[in-house]
């Protein structure tokens, strides 16, 4: 412990007082590249490349923090102590990780607070009256536990089911059948997890998810910073923040987009300037958009409102506009 008169004006005080600081701050970095070094040293065997972190017995908070140094994950601190709990949240919000790093109190019994199958990584050093039966309950197909045992990690992985099936094609699979082999699907009974974008699609908007497909316990889709749509049957074409759903720019000169393509900076818009009213048109189709035998298609009013989708005609202009 440093014991200083701050009031002092001798170069001896301020020497001191120099060394205590240089002292604390070289404290403070050893401690953080100890917790680095654990870190490193923990998703090196664990080989887990994302998802949510489960640190039981999280302690003071420090490693908990330090394993959301990667934001490929989100972190989850549990300790049975109110008071380690406390200093843990204080600590998370001092470092500026509250939010990707939460922590919270359970009470150290034989059930840990998640729903089935959502943990990808688990660490602890100490189990405490949680059985490992427990731990597989909550771990993901593929899921890692880190167990501390005598100053090192015991690695245990939880099996994938041979009866799950991946759909690693926009039709199942390479041979464009739209049919799952997998026995474990069924009804949903709870909500499982959730993550943005929270909205899907839209008759008149730009899918907010596309081509999702699964592989290897992870789901992947294409999911863009920003979104192309029209916002109005003849708006023009807009730029839409995917995050924040805030308009970032207006295409003016598209009103009337009946087509999108984006590749490569440039958007290319198919832009149809046959003017129409919905109305009118709908008034003068007596089969109100279905064929005489009732099966719902497009009649000819009703095809002259859509058209030219896809299919540029005349009055139709395409518009190249970097972005």
């Amino acid at each position: 412990m440093c014991r200083v008169n701050v009031f002092g004006n001798s170069v001896f005080s301020r020497v001191i007082l120099t060394f205590c600081f240089g002292w604390a701050i070289v404290q403070t970095c050893a401690a953080a590249s100890i917790e680095q070094t654990a870190v490193e040293e923990i998703l090196r065997i664990a080989g887990t490349e994302g998802g949510l972190v489960v640190h039981l017995g999280c302690g003071d908070g420090r490693l908990t923090a330090a394993l959301a140094d990667d934001e490929r994950f989100l972190v989850h601190g549990l300790d049975a102590d109110e008071r380690q709990v406390e200093d843990a949240r204080a600590y998370v919000r001092s470092v500026g990780r509250y939010g990707r790093v939460s922590i919270d109190s359970f009470d150290g019994k034989k059930r840990l607070p998640y729903v089935d199958n959502v943990v990808n990584l688990l660490v602890a050093e100490d189990l405490g009256r949680i059985p490992m039966a427990e731990v597989f309950r909550v771990l993901t197909p593929d899921g890692v536990a880190l167990i501390g045992s005598s100053g090192s990690w015991t690695k245990t992985v939880k099996p994938r089911p041979a009866e799950i099936d991946e759909w690693t094609h926009y039709m199942h699979d390479a041979s464009n059948n739209a049919v799952a082999h997998d026995e474990r699907v069924g009804p949903p009974r709870h909500l499982q997890w959730q993550c943005g974008p929270r909205w899907s699609r839209h008759h008149d908007h730009m899918a907010s998810v596309s081509a999702m497909v699964s592989a290897g316990g992870r789901v992947f889709s294409i999911v863009g910073e920003v979104v192309y749509a029209t916002l109005g049957i003849d708006a023009p074409v807009t730029a839409v923040d995917a995050a924040s759903g805030k308009v970032v720019r207006r295409f003016a000169e598209t009103a009337g987009a009946e087509e999108i393509v984006y590749k490569d900076g440039v958007l290319l818009v198919v832009v149809n300037r046959t003017p129409f009213d919905l109305d009118v048109d709908l008034a003068d189709d007596p089969q109100e958009g279905k064929t005489s035998d009732g099966r719902t298609t497009y009649s000819p009013a009703m095809q002259r409102i859509w058209a030219g989708v896809g299919c540029p005609g005349p009055a139709d202009t395409i518009y190249c506009v970097g972005v």
